[in-house]
């Protein structure tokens, strides 16, 4: 038997093995109760998207958000076509698609690229990273950005020669483009600078800025179109999201400009000991993570432009550290004792996550799922509830709003309700609910975790 049939076999059944260990990874905490404020608003867009029938005039609740414009509605037309024909239990499972998309174009390009070894050593890495598996499986834009935009540089860092690999880039980026804007062109330029250095030359960067230019064509025509018609998404999304991102304007995040590098140092285990050893083979001469290492510098330090930094954004860049590290062991990935290994590994982590292992990663259940559970049954969907707290728990809104399908109102005091809201039931902040305070006729149903829930 010749030894290229036996390494190609041997090759695809490591292969086989980490997407099992990946798909066992990101599905894990499915098995327990997930709590996640992001997920769980963009699972009640979408079901006002399936119930309207309109996927281009977003909404979430009629007193917060009605007109939806945080994003574009592009990254979340996949998850509304999944539910129409399958309903909300889908979502998990669409995002789990698009992650385990990313993790098989990050192995084809350290494989495309080399070492031999790197991609299949960069996929297990990812696949075992706790901030990108474990959200990997929720309905938020994010596995679909990484996807993309991860593959539209991978093109090019594989062959950047022809016009037709930068087109291509460039094509799949304006999709990365229209599902979290300038984000998703961000490792596409990270990639044509990284070749620009490596090969010395400004061809790479010219042709980068060219199909970034064009990418980002479709999002520009869409808010010019609207700003002449409306200008819903021009207002909302344009300047109440992403101008007030870029000057700070928004606070919900950090300003400090090293946030993103900051942010992989806390979240980037274990690929983080990979990485420094990476470094430190390069810095005695072995080059084999250079490509990567450039590759996930610029991004970083693209993603330290905007004066408002979230962790989340920093995930297009895991990819690239993912390879970087991976680098350092790819003999290891390579050798063909590799599918035992891996096979073995595999399997441990199925059947953990059978076991239940996944509920570990996650905080306990709700207050709106436990103790709140039985008085919270007696109310019908879209009934209108009114959540009393100050500053505003937007994490109970979205629980009320996504796993009880209630028509929430906010409202940081007694005193400042909202006239459009006629709820008979509050969820009240511990300290603001005293009966003094509250108007005549409420009363107590219920209690825990520092919420009171009242009726009328």
């Amino acid at each position: 038997m010749s030894d290229a049939p036996a390494g190609a076999r041997s090759r695809a059944l490591s292969i086989a093995a980490v997407a099992l260990l990946a798909a066992a990874t990101v599905s894990a905490p499915w098995r327990g109760h997930v709590d996640d404020t992001d997920a769980q608003l963009y699972q009640v867009v979408v079901r006002n998207m399936v119930r309207s029938q309109d996927w281009m005039n977003l909404s979430y609740l009629p007193g917060v958000h009605a007109a939806f414009r945080e994003h574009l509605p592009f990254g979340l037309w996949p998850f509304a076509l999944a539910a129409t024909f399958g309903g909300e239990r889908t979502l998990p499972v669409v995002a789990a698609l698009f992650t385990l998309g990313a993790l098989g174009v990050t192995c084809w390009l350290g494989e495309r690229r080399g070492p031999r070894g790197t991609g299949l050593a960069a996929a297990l890495l990812l696949a075992v990273t706790e901030s990108f598996f474990a959200y990997g499986g929720r309905p938020r834009l994010d596995p679909l950005l990484v996807l993309l935009s991860t593959w539209s540089a991978a093109i090019i860092l594989v062959d950047h020669r022809g016009a037709g690999r930068w087109l291509a880039a460039a094509v799949i980026a304006a999709g990365a483009a229209l599902v979290k804007g300038p984000f998703g062109l961000v490792p596409l330029v990270a990639a044509s600078l990284a070749l620009a250095v490596a090969t010395r030359s400004l061809r790479p960067l010219l042709s980068g800025a060219a199909a970034a230019t064009a990418a980002a064509i479709p999002v520009a025509v869409f808010l010019l179109w609207d700003r002449a018609h409306g200008q819903s998404w021009w207002n909302g999304y344009w300047r109440g999201q992403l101008l007030a991102s870029a000057t700070a304007e928004r606070m919900d995040g950090s300003t400090a400009w090293w946030f993103p590098f900051a942010s992989i140092a806390g979240r980037f285990w274990p690929g983080f000991v990979l990485l420094a050893f990476a470094a430190v083979r390069t810095a005695r001469g072995r080059p084999e993570a250079v490509p990567y290492l450039l590759w996930a510098l610029f991004t970083l330090v693209l993603l330290c432009i905007p004066g408002r930094k979230v962790w989340n954004h920093q995930l297009i860049a895991f990819p690239a550290l993912a390879l970087a590290g991976a680098a350092s062991i790819a003999p290891w990935a390579a050798n063909r004792r590799a599918p035992l290994v891996l096979g073995a590994l595999a399997a441990v982590t199925l059947g953990a996550a059978g076991a239940g292992a996944g509920r570990l990663l996650l905080r306990p259940p709700c207050v709106v799922s436990v103790e709140l559970a039985p008085a919270l049954d007696r109310l019908r969907p879209g009934e209108e509830i009114l959540v009393i707290s100050s500053p505003v728990s937007w994490r109970t809104v979205a629980e009320l709003a996504a796993e009880r399908d209630l028509s929430v109102w906010i409202a940081e005091g007694w005193d400042s309700l909202p006239a459009a809201q006629h709820a008979g039931t509050a969820m009240v902040q511990e300290d603001l609910a005293a009966p003094s305070s509250a108007p005549e006729g409420w009363r107590q149903a219920g209690s825990g975790r520092g919420w009171v829930l009242m009726t009328r």
